[in-house]
């Protein structure tokens, strides 16, 4: 069963700026909030994206830094996706993408759990990366 940790990246321990996605590859790479941000705001000049959460250039940065694709099923939720990985033994640290969000979880000896700020485990999954 998924479990979840509650986790703030944030340097200040802010709350509520709209900033999942580096809080999820903080999470899942051990990176600090901050290099995160120097690398999305680097990619943004690559990519030409105007925001630093946007699709193409989050995914840009996380495939830099090491993420590779991993498939899952279609209508998986979060809290699925992370079971599922944890079954298959898949031990490391993820990246989910909802319609809106994008959370990390960290498998562990066949136990999965959501990092994050909330608990984002009944969104629908879309992609997932490891790393």
């Amino acid at each position: 069963m998924c479990g979840f940790e509650f986790r703030n990246a944030h340097p200040h321990g802010l709350i509520g700026l709209g900033d999942c996605v580096k809080q999820a590859i903080c999470h899942a790479t051990g990176l600090s909030y901050m290099c995160v941000q120097r690398g999305l705001n680097r990619t943004k000049e690559i990519t030409g994206a105007k925001t630093y959460n946007e699709l193409r250039n989050a995914e840009t940065y996380i495939r830099a830094i090491g993420a590779k694709s991993v498939p899952i099923g279609k209508a998986w939720t979060v809290a699925q996706a992370v079971d599922k990985l944890a079954t298959k033994g898949k031990n490391g640290s993820y990246i989910i993408d909802t319609k809106t969000h994008w959370t990390a979880a960290v498998i562990e000896n066949g136990e999965g759990k959501i990092v994050d700020l909330w608990n984002p485990g009944k969104e629908i999954a879309i992609r997932v990366w490891e790393f």
